[in-house]
């Protein structure tokens, strides 16, 4: 028995609703990974540029530091970033051959008090003239004060009381290089960073940096007798 006319077309009614409704979640799907996939290209654009802001500013750090010029420059912007050039005394009576780099992560801690002992006890070979660090961080607005420094104690037992200014530059008289970061309030992102130490010596050694955001980027100067030498930068 053959269907009837109505019937066949209520089925066709029926299928190409259903036809309607596949090719609807489809396209849904097919925009929500477009928007996605734009979405993590933006991420990546931004982070690239905060990356390569800091890459320039050491640049024109280097560049500056062998001219000699003002200790202090505001400019920009570099990729969209603008930037600001500040000199610390050097240094002095350090032995370049001798620098010696911990290179640490950046991420996330919350409050309290993290100590990272970077040598193990003093022998000849490790009693450092002097330790320094630069290292930047974020946080919410006014919900989080950060503290940092350098000394020869395992434990955070001789905090400073002022809290520390992002990005800060850190540098102490250690035999024993321990870092200290203290957290009060919220949680805080740091960016990564690198901790050097040198022997006494006869040289003189720069660090140039170059932050944008939580990013900074580095590269060390030696003032030998000889002339200027450079290290390499530290981000990737």
């Amino acid at each position: 028995m053959k269907p009837k006319p109505r019937a066949n077309r209520g089925m066709a009614v029926v299928t190409v609703m259903i036809l309607i409704a596949v090719l609807f979640l489809a396209g849904t799907g097919m925009a929500l990974t477009l928007s996605s996939s734009l979405h993590t290209v933006d991420v990546l654009a931004a982070r690239n540029a905060v990356h390569y802001a800091a890459e320039s500013a050491v640049a024109r750090g280097v560049a500056a530091a062998s001219q000699k010029p003002p200790c202090f420059v505001q400019g920009g912007p570099i990729n969209g970033l603008f930037f600001t050039a500040a000199c610390q005394p050097p240094l002095h009576d350090l032995a370049a051959k001798s620098l010696k780099k911990w290179s640490l992560p950046g991420g996330r801690l919350q409050a309290g008090c993290q100590s990272y002992p970077l040598t193990g006890p003093v022998t000849e070979s490790d009693e450092f003239g002097a330790a320094w660090t630069v290292i930047g961080w974020g946080t919410p607005a006014g919900s989080a004060a950060v503290t940092v420094w350098i000394d020869d104690h395992q434990l955070c037992d001789a905090q400073p009381s002022s809290p520390s200014l992002s990005p800060a530059y850190v540098s102490a008289t250690a035999d024993q290089v321990v870092l200290h970061i203290g957290v009060t309030g919220s949680a805080v992102e740091f960016g990564g960073f690198v901790v050097r130490a040198a022997e006494p010596g006869h040289d003189t050694i720069v660090t140039v940096v170059g932050r944008a955001g939580l990013e900074v980027d580095e590269a060390d100067m030696a003032l030998p007798a000889g002339g200027v030498k450079f290290w390499n930068t530290v981000l990737p």
